[in-house]
């Protein structure tokens, strides 16, 4: 007998802390490749635009300092672009929830790359998109981190990008393959139905048992 799936909930494989920390280090180069995200893939929504804050804080403080400025000027610019872009983001998708017209509440966002291949070629489908997410999008990354250290010869940006580039490829590759998984789990879960289906239909059929009906009996009353 074949062995019964057991997880029904549909819930996303999750790996702890290797999960959270891909998604935390990838955000910021995710909010600047892709846009229309669902509403729980801006989560952590409280340690983001913590740290949304506090860049931003930093940036306007090394902008007033310029000794600061002209060490930290390239990596503090990005950091609060991303932290910008983060803050639109979030207040788009709180829109569209609204308006009741939001994507699905983990939909990791439309890839503008992908927004790109459909105005020249409207074939363009789901697992080309993924293609985008996994490799074409961290190789973006990388050759922005390449160019900025040859550009500007600074070295924290390139290695922080390198990271987001690295990180990002990691956690497209770990969704595209707990969806893998759960399209395997429903193919499993539709073949033992069909297995039941089977079993039921090959049992020789038992007539149920015709009703009987006894016949009235007459009493008779004792007189008093």
């Amino acid at each position: 007998m074949k062995d019964r799936q057991s997880d029904v909930s549909g819930q996303q494989a999750h790996i702890p802390f290797i999960s959270p920390l891909l998604h935390w280090l990838a955000m910021p180069g995710v909010v600047c490749l892709r846009s229309s995200f669902g509403y729980l893939y801006l989560r952590p929504k409280s340690v983001f635009l913590a740290c949304s804050f506090t860049l931003t804080v930093f940036f306007v403080i090394a902008w007033n300092e310029p000794a600061i400025w002209e060490s930290f000027a390239i990596p503090l610019t990005f950091a609060f672009a991303a932290s910008c872009l983060y803050v639109l983001h979030l207040a788009a998708a709180v829109i569209t929830q609204a308006s009741k017209t939001a994507e699905h509440d983990t939909y990791s966002g439309r890839s503008h790359l992908m927004r790109a291949a459909l105005i020249f070629s409207p074939e363009a489908n789901e697992r080309f998109e993924m293609h985008l997410h996994i490799w074409l999008e961290p190789a973006i990354l990388l050759i922005a981190a390449i160019i900025v250290k040859f550009w500007s010869g600074q070295a924290m940006l390139p290695v922080w990008l390198a990271v987001i580039a690295l990180s990002l490829s990691a956690k497209e590759i770990r969704n595209y393959w707990s969806e893998i998984r759960k399209q395997k789990r429903k193919t499993d879960m539709l073949g033992d139905t069909e297995d039941d289906a089977e079993d039921l239909s090959d049992r020789p059929e038992v007539e149920a048992p015709k009703a009987t009906r006894k016949p009235k009996q007459k009493h008779t009353r004792s007189g008093g």
